[in-house]
Formats: structure tokens, C-alpha cells, sequence
């Protein structure tokens, strides 16, 4: 869950609530987050690990178990502002790497928005079979099903608008 307050749209960090489920069962494995656009990292559940810690840019796990499960809360700095009325959320590369291979993923975003009646003009990609979205009044919930790396790009603007789609 990625949460945007109304200072988002002025220094772009939003708060972000993420939990792995469904970790291979392996000895060791680590998170890693890009440098600079996360901060404040802090494990706040575990289930089936032996141990979690935040180190540097990641989070290093070992002793993972079949049904082991890690949340961490952080500051991440996914929001950009392209004009006084227009902002858009970026998140990814999302993936699941294994030696020199990627393994299928499945994604939720679910993304709230700052006060104010906002409305999605695009999204990158666009709606297609594995990436779903569904809007309600606080935002939105994209679903992803994939092999490889995701990133996602969502334009917001004022309901009513007429200024066309993003950039």
C-alpha cells in the first residue's frame, strides 16, 4: 500500500506498507530497494524467518520457510509532480530474480490518494490481461501477473479536468 498525505505532492515521499508472501524456502535472501528513493525502513512482522534486518538499501532475510511471510514500512519517494493540478506515482522495477532468471510474480498496488477528488488519466502499462485496475473513492488497487520486471507509472489530475493525458 502506497499512501499518499497531502505532503506528497510537495517532497514526493509517501508512506509504503509492503508484504512478501509466498518467499522460496532458502537459506538466504535479500529485498533490495533502490538507493535514495526509500528511507526509513523497518521490518514490522516476520512469520516463518529466522531473522530480518535492514541493511543498507535492503533487507536481508535468512532461514526463509515454504510459508514464511516479511511486512516493511518505509518512506518512498514515488510521487512527481508535473504541474500545479497534475502529479504521477511511479513504482518498480518489480521482480523475482534468481541467479540470471526471472520467476513469476504477482503484484497488488494499492495506492491512496491525498485529499481531493483526483482522477487516473493513464497508466503505464495499460489496462491488459495480468495488470487489472479497479478505482474507488480513495484510489486505486492494480493487480499484476508477471515473469520479468514491472514498472508502473499512474497520471492523476483533478476530476472534471480538461487538460488531456499525461506527458
Amino acid at each position: 500500500r502506497i499512501t499518499l498525505l497531502p505532503a506528497s505532492l510537495r517532497d514526493g515521499w509517501a508512506q509504503l506498507d509492503q508484504c512478501h508472501t509466498q518467499l522460496d524456502e532458502i537459506t538466504r535472501a535479500q529485498i533490495v530497494y533502490r538507493r535514495g528513493r526509500v528511507r526509513n525502513r523497518a521490518v514490522v512482522s516476520m512469520h516463518g524467518i529466522g531473522q530480518a534486518r535492514v541493511e543498507g538499501a535492503s533487507v536481508q532475510l535468512e532461514d526463509v520457510s515454504s510459508a514464511a511471510s516479511l511486512c516493511v514500512r518505509a518512506e518512498s519517494r514515488v510521487v512527481h509532480r508535473l504541474a500545479p493540478d497534475r502529479f504521477v506515482v511511479r513504482n518498480g522495477p518489480f521482480m523475482r530474480r534468481f541467479l540470471d532468471g526471472f520467476y513469476p510474480m504477482h503484484v497488488t498496488l494499492d495506492i491512496r490518494l491525498p485529499p481531493g477528488d483526483w482522477q487516473l488519466v493513464e497508466s503505464v502499462p495499460v489496462v491488459q490481461p495480468g495488470f487489472t485496475i479497479r478505482q474507488d473513492d480513495h484510489g486505486l488497487v492494480a493487480e499484476a501477473w508477471f515473469e520479468g520486471k514491472l514498472e508502473t507509472e499512474f497520471y492523476f489530475m483533478p476530476a472534471g479536468s480538461n487538460q488531456g493525458t499525461a506527458d
